[in-house]
């Protein structure tokens, strides 16, 4: 018995280390701009990132690109969702969106400590 827990173990070890199998990097709500404006997205648990050219996007829950050279974003459409990529791409909670600026909301008279 102990030897088969042992073998759990160090499998879910090894799929824990596989890229797309373990958990990402919480994303901000609230992002500023190259300017300094703050966008934050307009749901409590929404991200924003930043789009290819530098702006601020929003969507409703996490988000991934598909590889380190793609700048387009794959988000969850519910709030709070996850967003993963495996082998066959972007998968996420409620099925994927792109984030876009309208669902972010500028962000005036916020102390630096409120990110």
């Amino acid at each position: 018995m102990a030897r088969y827990a042992a073998f759990a173990i160090t499998l879910l070890s090894l799929l824990c280390a596989l890229p797309g199998v373990a958990q990402p990097m919480p994303q901000p709500r609230c992002m500023r701009d190259a300017e300094g404006e703050l966008y934050c997205a307009q749901w409590d648990m929404g991200v924003a990132v930043r789009d290819g050219e530098g702006g601020i996007v929003c969507a409703p829950g996490a988000c991934v690109r598909s590889s380190d050279v793609d700048p387009d974003w794959f988000c969850s459409s519910e709030e709070g969702g996850w967003a993963n990529v495996n082998l066959e791409g972007p998968v996420c909670q409620g099925g994927c969106q792109s984030p876009d600026q309208n669902s972010c909301n500028l962000v005036n008279n916020i102390d630096d400590n409120d990110e």
